[in-house]
């Protein structure tokens, strides 16, 4: 798997990675992600690049608590039953 570029924390996340964050924050695995992804012509390593990417923009020790953090920055506005967050 290639390394990932070196994201700062505080540094913007693309739309991509925002659509990702979304997708974790559904309670959708990374596996399940990257078989949605396959339309976006993405890999299961592509998405795990950039969950870890995301992980280092937020400044976040995991998919849980990056998806807090999303929610409290107001990157997601909704729960994974689609009611406002």
């Amino acid at each position: 798997m290639a390394t990932p570029a070196r994201a700062r924390v505080g540094t913007p996340l693309t739309e991509r990675e925002v659509e990702i964050l979304e997708a974790v924050s559904h309670g959708r695995t990374i596996a399940a992600i990257a078989a949605i992804a396959v339309e976006l012509f993405l890999s299961q390593n592509t998405v795990k690049s950039h969950l870890l990417r995301i992980n280092r923009k937020l400044g976040a020790r995991g998919k849980t608590h990056a998806v807090a953090i999303g929610f409290r920055r107001g990157l997601l506005d909704t729960y994974a039953d689609g009611s406002a967050a």
